[in-house]
């Protein structure tokens, strides 16, 4: 079972954040808010589409 990468909670719904230290990580959506709250998410880095 996956569990958030920072609190370790498991048996819940998880989100991909890329953290600004730590990388891709699966995390709940609580982490999640503290990261974005805290400006340590990476934007633009996950999208996808041709640049042409």
């Amino acid at each position: 079972m996956e569990e958030c990468a920072l609190c370790g909670k498991k048996g819940i719904s998880l989100l991909w954040a890329f953290h600004k230290e730590k990388g891709g990580i699966w995390v709940c959506a609580e982490c999640w808010k503290k990261l974005y709250e805290d400006n340590m998410l990476v934007y633009g880095s996950s999208e996808s589409g041709c640049a042409c």
